[in-house]
C-alpha cells in the first residue's frame, strides 16, 4: 500500500487476500483477507458488489477510522484487484493509499518457471552518503521459492534487525514486500517494496528498491532517532557446492584465497573506516585467519549464509557479524554491530591481497653467517730431546697432511718417557703404550712413533710424530694440557653455540646442505664438551680438553682437539679437527676446520647413503642466556616479526613441484617463544638458556615434511642450521622481518 501523493511512501500491505467463486464483477466473489496500514490491521470479509466493488471500514480507540475500497478489474485475461484506503482522525490526520493485488496464478499443476524457484540469497547493500544517523549495514536475506508461487524471506537488516516474510509471485515475477519492525504496538517500524525477477548477467536474478523506515523510539539501543531510507536489493541464485567445495565462487588455492572487511565509522581497527584481513576460505567452508587476533567464521554450505565473530584486541569486545553469499557476483556481504552503530561485512575471493608473508620477494637474499678474514694458524712445533719437564697430559690431531683423519687422546707422559694413550683412525679407536722415541705397536695393529717438540718462540711443549696403520702413513700433533692451580680457572671456560658452516654454492643432491649447530662448553678446568648436530641429521657428541694457550703475534690463543667416531656403534665415518679460541670482534669467540666422513652403507642409507667426505669450517660465540627480551634484535613488541627460511633441495614430495626454497611469517614473542598462525602445522621450540631452536615443518597441500633446528650465534645476531627432508639437507635461519 503505498500513498496517492507525490513522492510515494510505503503505508502498509495486503499480506493475504482469498477471493472465492465465482470472482467476476457482478457475480459476487466472496473475500477473506488482511490489510495493514500505519500499524493498523483491518479484516477484509464479505462479497464484492454487482459492480465488483467491495467496501468496509474500521474504528480505533485511538479514534482513526481505516476505510478500504477494492474493485474487482479485467486486465487483458486476468482479474487484478485494486484498491484504495484512507486513515484519518478527527484532529484531522489523514492518509490516503491505493494498491493493487494480483492474482497468483501457479500451482502444483501450474508450476512457476524455475528461474523463479529454488533457493536464493539475496543482498541489501549500504550507500555512500547515509547520515551516522542510518544504519551503514548490508542487509542480508535467504529466499525459497516453491513452485506454487510462495517466495518466503528470512534475513537480518542493515542494523541487525531480523526479519521474515512470506510472498507470492505474479504471472510477471513481481513479489510483494512488507514486514513491520521493531515491534509494531505502538507502529516503529517497517520495510517494504517489490522484488522483480529478471536476468542481469553477472549481477543478480532478481532485483528491487525497498523502503525502510523506523520511527524515534528512545527506548532503542541503536538508532533511536528516526530514519527513512531507499535500499536496493539484490539477489542470485544459491546452488549449493559439492562436498569439500567453497560456497564463494573464485576460491582459487587452498589458502589465503580471500580478503574480509568490517566497512564503517565503527568498524574496530587503528583507524576508522574499515578493519581489512586476508583470511583463508576453507574447503570445509570454514572460515580461517592466521594471525593474532581472534577472527573466525563459518559458511552454510546449504543456504549460503555466512557468520563469525572478531574479538578487539584492546577491548576484548566481541563484534558478531552474519550475510550471504551472492554467487552471481562471486562475494558475499552483510552486517555487524559495534559500539551502538551497523557497519558493511564484505568477503571477496582473490590471491593479490597482501598479507605477512605475502611479501616473499621483500626478504631479500638469506644472511649468511660470517667467518673472520684470516684463518688460524697452529703454532709451529719443533723436535727437542725429551726433558721430564714435558711431562703430562696431552691431546692432538692424526693428519693426512691436509685435513684431520683422527686424533689423540688422554695421552699421558711420564717424568721417565714413558707413554700410553688412545689414538683414533678413521673411526676406529686402538690403544697403546711404550716409550717416547722409539715405536709403539697399538692394539688395533697401527705403528705409533712419539717425540717431544717445542712451541717455537714459546716454550711449551708438545708431541709429534707419525702414525702408521696398515698401507698408510699419517702426521701426529698433540699439544699439552694445562694445569689449574687451586682458585684459577681456564680463560674459556663458560657456554658457547656453534655453526658447522656449509660451503657457498653447495651441491646439496651430493653433500649436506645447511649448517650444522650445537652447543659447547669449557668448564673451569678446561674440560671441552660438546654436542652438534650436522646437517644431515646426525647428533654428535665430542669431548677433551683445552691446550695450553700459544702466543700468535701479541695474542695469546688455545686450541681444543678432538675426534669422534659417527654412524653407529662400530663407527662407519667420523668428525674430527681443531678449535681455536680467540676474539674477533663482530665475528666469532671460536673457529676451526673440521673434517666430516661418511662412509658409503652407513646408516642410515636414505641420507646421503652413497656417503661422503668433506671440510667444513666452524665458528662459535660465547652464549649468555636471555630472558625477558627478545633474542634477536629489531623484533621487540612486533608480531610477524620473524622470517622463517628454508633453502636448499626440493622440500616437495610432489613429483611436479619444484620447492626449493621457503619463507614463511612467524612472531617471537618477547619471552622468546615462537607462534606460527598457519595454514601449515609448524612446531618450534627454542631453548634461551641453552641458544637451540628446534622444530617441523607439515604442509600437507603441498606434501613438504621438514625437521629443522640452529642455533644463534650471538656475536652476530644471526640464527642458522639446517633441515632435513626427502633424504637430502638443506640450510635453515631465522632473520628479522
Amino acid at each position: 500500500v503505498r500513498s496517492a501523493g507525490t513522492p510515494q511512501t510505503l503505508l502498509g500491505n495486503v499480506p493475504h487476500l482469498v477471493v472465492t467463486a465465482p470472482a467476476a464483477p457482478g457475480n459476487g466473489g466472496v473475500i477473506s483477507g488482511t490489510l495493514q496500514c500505519k500499524g493498523k490491521t483491518l479484516i477484509l470479509k464479505g462479497s464484492f458488489g454487482p459492480s465488483g466493488e467491495y467496501q468496509t471500514s474500521a474504528t480505533y480507540p485511538d479514534g482513526f477510522t481505516l476505510a478500504v475500497t477494492l474493485q474487482l478489474k479485467l486486465a487483458g485475461s486476468s482479474y487484478v484487484i485494486g484498491g484504495t484506503t484512507s486513515l484519518s482522525a478527527s484532529l484531522g490526520t489523514r492518509f490516503d493509499g491505493l494498491f493493487d493485488v494480483c492474482k497468483v496464478p501457479f500451482s502444483k499443476t501450474l508450476p512457476a518457471p524455475s528461474g523463479w524457484t529454488g533457493s536464493f540469497t539475496m543482498l541489501m547493500p549500504s550507500e555512500d552518503g547515509r547520515l551516522t544517523s542510518e544504519p551503514g549495514g548490508d542487509g542480508w536475506a535467504t529466499l525459497k521459492g516453491s513452485s506454487d508461487g510462495v517466495l518466503s524471506v528470512s534475513g537480518v537488516l542493515g542494523d541487525g534487525t531480523k526479519f521474515t516474510e512470506t510472498s507470492y509471485l505474479s504471472e510477471t515475477g513481481e513479489a510483494a514486500i512488507y514486514a513491520n519492525l521493531y515491534k509494531t504496538t505502538p507502529e516503529r517500524g517497517y520495510i517494504g517494496g517489490k522484488l522483480v525477477f529478471r536476468d542481469q548477467p553477472e549481477v543478480s536474478d532478481f532485483d528491487g528498491k525497498l523502503q525502510w523506515t523506523k520511527f524515534a523510539d528512545s527506548r532503542e539501543t541503536i538508532y533511536k532517532q528516526r530514519f527513512d531510507i531507499s535500499v536496493w536489493a539484490i539477489g542470485s541464485k544459491y546452488v549449493a557446492p559439492g562436498k569439500g567445495s567453497p560456497a564463494l565462487p573464485g576460491i582459487e588455492r587452498p589458502y589465503y584465497n580471500a580478503e574480509l572487511s568490517l566497512i564503517g565509522a565503527n568498524a574496530p581497527g587503528p583507524v576508522n573506516g574499515a578493519l581489512e584481513r586476508v583470511i583463508s576460505w576453507l574447503g570445509t567452508n570454514e572460515l580461517v585467519y592466521y594471525g593474532p587476533e581472534k577472527l573466525s567464521g563459518s559458511a552454510t554450505p546449504a543456504t549460503g549464509q555466512v557468520q563469525g565473530s572478531y574479538t578487539v584486541p584492546s577491548t576484548k569486545a566481541v563484534i558478531g557479524f552474519s550475510g550471504v553469499v551472492l554467487q552471481k557476483q562471486g562475494i558475499a556481504g552483510g552486517v555487524f554491530v559495534h559500539e551502538s552503530k551497523a557497519g558493511a561485512l564484505r568477503i571477496l575471493a582473490g590471491t593479490d591481497y597482501s598479507y605477512p608473508g605475502s611479501d616473499d620477494e621483500d626478504a631479500g637474499e638469506l644472511t649468511r653467517s660470517s667467518e673472520p678474514s684470516d684463518r688460524s694458524v697452529s703454532p709451529v712445533l719443533s723436535y727437542i730431546p725429551f726433558n721430564a719437564a714435558g711431562a703430562g697430559t696431552y691431546d692432538g690431531t692424526v693428519s693426512d697432511g691436509s685435513s684431520a683423519v683422527g686424533a689423540l687422546q688422554n695421552v699421558v707422559l711420564s717424568s721417565r718417557g714413558a707413554v700410553s694413550g688412545t689414538v683414533w683412525i678413521d673411526g676406529a679407536k686402538q690403544s697403546f703404550q711404550g716409550t717416547l722415541g722409539i715405536p709403539m705397536k697399538a692394539s688395533g695393529g697401527a705403528t705409533i712413533f712419539l717425540r717431544l717438540t717445542q712451541i717455537t718462540g714459546d716454550g711449551g711443549y708438545g708431541l709429534g710424530g707419525n702414525v702408521y696403520p696398515p698401507g698408510k702413513a699419517y702426521d701426529v700433533t698433540a699439544r699439552l694440557r694445562p694445569v689449574f692451580a687451586s682458585g684459577s680457572s681456564s680463560p674459556q671456560a663458560g657456554s658457547y653455540t656453534v655453526l658447522v658452516r656449509a660451503p657457498e654454492n653447495l651441491d646439496t643432491s651430493v653433500h649436506p646442505g645447511g649448517d650444522g649447530y650445537g652447543v659447547l662448553t669449557v668448564s673451569a678446568k678446561g674440560a671441552c664438551t660438546g654436542s652438534v648436530t650436522l646437517p644431515d641429521g646426525t647428533k654428535a657428541t665430542m669431548s677433551g680438553f683445552v691446550a695450553r694457550p700459544y702466543l700468535a703475534g701479541d695474542t695469546s690463543v688455545t686450541e681444543w682437539q678432538f675426534h669422534t667416531g659417527l654412524y653407529g656403534a662400530t663407527p662407519r665415518g667420523f668428525l674430527a679437527g681443531r678449535v681455536t679460541f680467540r676474539s674477533v670482534a663482530g665475528v666469532s669467540d671460536l673457529d676451526g676446520d673440521w673434517r666430516w666422513v661418511k662412509k658409503s652403507g652407513a646408516a642410515p642409507a636414505s641420507v646421503y647413503g652413497t656417503g661422503f667426505d668433506e671440510n667444513r669450517s666452524v665458528i662459535g660465540a660465547k652464549y649468555v642466556p636471555v630472558a625477558g627480551v627478545q633474542a634477536i634484535d629489531g623484533t621487540e613488541g612486533k608480531d610477524f616479526n620473524v622470517w622463517l627460511r628454508w633453502l636448499g633441495p626440493d622440500l616437495s614430495a610432489l613429483p611436479a613441484k619444484e620447492l626449493t626454497n621457503l619463507d614463511r611469517v612467524a612472531t617471537w614473542t618477547t619471552g622468546n617463544a615462537f607462534v606460527y598462525y598457519g595454514p601449515e602445522k609448524v612446531s618450534l621450540s627454542f631453548n634461551a638458556r641453552t641458544g637451540i631452536l628446534t622444530g617441523s615443518y607439515l604442509d600437507d597441500i603441498n606434501k613438504v615434511n621438514v625437521t629443522f633446528g640452529g642455533a644463534l650465534l650471538q656475536t652476530q645476531k644471526i640464527f642458522s642450521g639446517s633441515y632435513v627432508t626427502l633424504g637430502k639437507s638443506g640450510l635453515f635461519a631465522v632473520e628479522p622481518r
